[in-house]
């Protein structure tokens, strides 16, 4: 068990009273069958320790079934305790699962994965969870086979992030009013339904969509943030100008940040950066576009496109990552040094480990537009990766 009580508790007889009397300290159980089980006594010390329980449960079905689904039903016993429930489910958990309804009260926070297509042959749909009337977080992705996730009736809602069909996201949508962040990830079905008004997500601030035409019926007044990833199924980059520019106009709302993925226009791009100046913030994630993009952003003898950009930032750029940073860079030092934009305060790289290569001219004018005062930072691996996380809105969880 990482990060468990149970080292101190070892390492004196007061710290061992300070753990034993802290139930906070054991509120965490995870249980990861693919890298083995903890005993069955142990994880009972544990919850008898605790008070609320964060439970990371993630079954396997190439391990020992038996010895999972022991440890699954003393956990189930203690149902009511649970305020936290990230559960990657196997086959033979699925038949556990009825006795959910209707005992998870303080169940605030919910990712559902499932371990592979045959852990799924079994459920048409999930309903454990439609009376867990305090669930404010919902990530549930179906992954191999769509199965519908009956949601709490209550709106207490205030994030989720689902891999559904357009149809199945326009329900969701109208049923959750007080959504604040939002991943609408179209997949098992492309089409969006046209409904007969716009849905409108009054508190919505931050947004992901990988479909131009969900933000078609949508209007979202307060939104703050959008990252929008073409991944295939939009091939008319042309229609997805229209779409984001037409969704903003709509929505008439103080955009923030945004974010941009996979095959885009540089033109619309430029439009849209122009047309909506409280944009500030720029992301590009594996942009296949990017140098059109860079280029676009180069200060030079003409008007410096959006120069109210207080931040602009790459990730991932995969095989070609370093050309693009070269690039990336040249941008970063025309604006800084150009006469009529100086708002950029901020820039990030994220890199693979692997794709991260030594340059001494680059690393040079690094340093020089650091002792500028450009805020500037290259991450690899985890800091990497919780950046890209925090871009595209998913939730970090605890492991």
């Amino acid at each position: 068990m990482k990060d468990s009580p149970w080292t101190l508790a070892q390492t004196c007889s007061y710290w061992r009273a300070v753990a034993v009397s802290t139930p906070s300290l054991w509120s965490f159980v995870k249980v990861d069958a693919s890298f083995g089980l903890s005993p069955l006594p142990m994880v009972q010390t544990q919850v008898q320790r605790s008070g609320a329980l964060t439970i990371h449960f993630w079954a396997c079905a190439d391990m020992d079934s038996t010895s999972q689904v022991e440890l699954f039903r003393l956990l189930s016993d203690h149902f009511e305790r649970w305020e936290e429930l990230n559960l990657c489910l196997s086959r033979d958990l699925v038949p556990l699962m009825a006795a959910l309804r209707g005992r998870l009260p303080a169940l605030q926070r919910l990712l559902l994965r499932w371990n592979g297509p045959e852990s799924q042959t079994r459920v048409d749909s999930v309903q454990w969870f439609d009376t867990a009337d305090s669930l404010v977080d919902v990530t549930a992705y179906s992954e191999y086979r769509y199965i519908p996730v009956s949601l709490p009736s209550q709106h207490c809602i205030t994030r989720y992030d689902i891999d559904a069909s357009g149809e199945t996201h326009a329900q969701l949508l109208t049923l959750l009013p007080n959504l604040i962040e939002a991943r609408i990830k179209i997949a098992f079905s492309g089409t969006w339904p046209t409904v007969d008004d716009k849905i409108t997500l009054l508190h919505l601030q931050r947004l992901y969509v990988n479909f131009t035409d969900s933000l078609s019926e949508l209007r979202a007044p307060r939104l703050e943030e959008l990252a929008f990833f073409n991944t295939g199924l939009h091939p008319d980059r042309d229609k997805l100008g229209r779409g984001l520019c037409a969704f903003l106009n709509r929505s008439a709302c103080s955009l923030k940040r945004l974010c941009l993925g996979g095959p885009l226009d540089a033109d619309w791009t430029t439009r849209i950066l122009r047309q909506f100046k409280t944009i500030t913030e720029l992301v590009f994630l594996k942009t296949s576009d990017l140098k059109e993009h860079l280029t676009m952003l180069m200060a030079g003898a003409d008007k410096t496109v959006a120069p109210q950009l207080l931040a602009i930032h790459l990730g991932f750029q995969e095989v070609t990552s370093d050309s693009y940073r070269s690039l990336y860079m040249k941008t970063l030092e025309s604006r800084w040094n150009a006469q009529d934009c100086h708002a950029l305060r901020n820039a990030t790289v994220l890199l693979d480990e692997e794709d991260w290569m030594y340059d001494p001219d680059l690393e040079a004018l690094s340093d020089e537009l650091r002792k500028g005062g450009l805020q500037l930072s290259e991450l690899h691996g985890l800091a990497a990766e919780m950046h890209y996380v925090g871009w595209v809105y998913k939730r970090h969880w605890k492991c």
